[in-house]
């Protein structure tokens, strides 16, 4: 990213917003961050065109991002074999593997 480039001055837009919040001490951790996810709702209720990015960096901000889902089900978890359960059903202990965002995209109607 170079200095002067668009991407470098939204950033510094950015960093200078998060610095305003982390400056002033009458803010809590919990107040900024929950004033982004309401200004990131802001844009879903009233920009259509972006609004799955911004459900996607919704998402993104509310769960541990040093947590890799998918690399942690792909390792740790392997299909099981089927229990057969007394009243005739049949259990599996994980059957799919759905992300975050297939989750998002069937919230808002969308087919898995």
């Amino acid at each position: 990213m170079q200095d002067g480039s668009y991407e470098h001055q939204r950033k510094f837009r950015m960093q200078d917003a998060i610095d305003d919040y982390l400056q002033d001490d009458k803010v809590s951790a919990r107040q900024a961050y929950e004033e982004i996810i309401s200004c990131i709702q802001d844009v879903i209720d009233v920009h259509g065109r972006v609004a799955n990015r911004a459900e996607e960096l919704r998402c993104l901000m509310s769960v541990d991002q040093d947590f890799d889902t998918d690399l942690y089900y792909r390792k740790n978890i392997k299909q099981q074999d089927p229990v057969h359960n007394d009243d005739g059903s049949t259990s599996y202990g994980y059957a799919a593997h759905i992300t975050l965002g297939d989750v998002t995209k069937f919230q808002r109607g969308s087919s898995l």
